[in-house]
């Protein structure tokens, strides 16, 4: 019995020291489409790689309600995007939701999220005045997930064109100045 618990011991490999953990790619689904927007790991946001990082297999939940839409993504597509960059998105035939984001491989809770208070809602919209994308656009949350103290705020969007995205914003110490997290919009720019 000893040997037969040694041999199983070698077999399995050296013990690990843990595997990291996955990045959570958060995203927004169109017309059968999840697009992933940018990646949250260990409290920080990053980019989305296209050539490394997997959308297949992926459960997607929404990222801020308990018991929301549910679905897995079934294949991915690769694709140009408006500057030739190589980009991705999960299908997930069927799907649309005009005012959520969504999360692989969320866990059972989701992520804090609270309606900007209206005060920075005004500032945002004071801030972005100028932009073609103010023009029919809803902010939905607000959020701090990288525990920076500056609020984040998660919008969807209409053009004129009537082609729609979703933005990430964080607002910056000093209030009123914001820098954008992230942007897209399929199909607003060529892309195919």
């Amino acid at each position: 019995m000893h040997w037969s618990a040694l041999l199983a011991a070698w077999l399995a490999g050296p013990p690990s020291a843990g595997t990291p953990p996955q990045p959570h790619v958060i995203g927004y689904v169109e017309k059968g489409r999840f697009h992933p927007l940018l990646v949250v790991e260990s409290a920080q946001f990053g980019p989305f790689d296209p050539r490394t990082m997997p959308l297949t297999g992926a459960v997607a939940r929404d990222v801020f309600a308990d018991g929301g839409a549910e679905f897995p993504i079934q294949a991915e597509r690769e694709y140009a995007d408006a500057n030739g960059e190589p980009a991705k998105y999960g299908l997930a035939p069927g799907r649309s939701f005009d005012g959520s984001f969504f999360e692989l491989g969320r866990g059972a809770k989701p992520r804090h999220a609270s309606a900007p208070a209206p005060e920075l809602e005004a500032r945002f919209r004071r801030f972005l005045a100028d932009d073609e994308r103010a023009r029919e656009l809803r902010v939905l949350y607000a959020t701090d997930l990288d525990g920076d103290g500056k609020q984040e705020l998660w919008i969807a969007y209409r053009l004129a064109s009537g082609a729609r995205g979703r933005m990430i914003w964080e607002e910056r110490a000093r209030p009123g100045e914001f820098v954008e997290l992230v942007n897209h919009c399929y199909g607003c720019e060529g892309e195919r």
